[in-house]
């Protein structure tokens, strides 16, 4: 399984015999991961399989996944995240788990075990942090060591959460909660300013990469927040369309967001930078 011009593309589903439904594939290009789906007595289960781009070989079974997202690399490509249902020998579900692979050398699984539900999860850039949402509202802040994923702190919040994201220094995590935006500390767990609420429909939350401005992105209106004071350092930006996706730039001093119609749209941010 690796792409020559002469011998072509191979499906990784038609090794595995299974249906590929979603595939990831890390930023350092070594791995790729791809979610599947096959046929049981009790219907479809979703899973997943790691695989190694050089070898062209599986390297290591995900288990059960759902969730959004259902998988993530760490930014720096050494991490990979899940979530799913825990099973017992006989396939019974018994509690609900994360779980990250190290894969510096060969793949290293740490394990967080819990009978709560699991909403969403983030990783940091460098996969030393997780965090994992629970359908009470809480927020677990995990940490891997030789042990496996071990709780580090609980960030307590009482409203389901739809989306978390960390920034780029691991200063500060961000959740999506009916239509606002939170912003937390890692250090303290405590609210860094007070809630952000857009008026308009909240689709996309983007963390600039020191964590000072938090871009809301609905679809087809943004605004971006200073995170420290919780002002709006722009006015209500609108398009001419749906956007699609939306990232600032790695030195923080744009933001721009793709359309549907593949049109890009972008804003200097120089002028409204705060020192850190």
């Amino acid at each position: 399984w690796r792409w020559t011009p002469e011998a072509g593309v191979r499906p990784i589903a038609q090794r595995t015999g299974k249906l590929s439904r979603e595939g990831r594939v890390s930023s350092n290009g070594r791995f790729v991961c791809i979610l599947t789906a096959a046929r049981a007595e009790t219907g479809v289960v979703d899973g997943g399989e790691l695989w190694s781009v050089a070898r062209g070989v599986k390297i290591a079974e995900l288990g059960r996944i759902y969730g959004e997202p259902a998988t993530m690399f760490s930014a720096d490509g050494k991490h990979l995240l899940t979530h799913g249902p825990s099973a017992q020998a006989d396939d019974k579900v018994s509690g609900n788990e994360v779980r990250v692979f190290a894969l510096d050398k060969a793949p290293i699984l740490r394990v967080f075990r819990t009978d709560e539900q699991i909403g969403r999860c983030a990783i940091t850039a460098d996969g030393s942090l997780v965090a994992a949402s629970l359908v009470d509202g809480n927020i677990l802040l995990l940490r891997p060591d030789a042990r496996g994923l071990v709780l580090a702190d609980t960030i307590e919040h009482d409203v389901i959460v739809d989306g978390l994201i960390f920034s780029a220094d691991k200063r500060i995590l961000s959740a999506q909660s009916r239509g606002n935006i939170l912003i937390w500390r890692v250090d303290t767990g405590k609210l860094a300013g007070p809630i952000l609420s857009p008026d308009f429909r909240l689709q996309i939350v983007r963390l600039s990469h020191d964590g000072t401005l938090v871009a809301a992105i609905g679809k087809s209106a943004l605004r971006i927040w200073d995170t420290r004071s919780g002002e709006p350092v722009t006015p209500k930006l609108t398009v001419p369309g749906s956007i699609l996706d939306a990232a600032f730039r790695a030195d923080d001093s744009r933001f721009s967001v793709v359309l549907t119609t593949t049109v890009v749209y972008s804003w200097d941010l120089s002028p409204v930078r705060l020192p850190v």
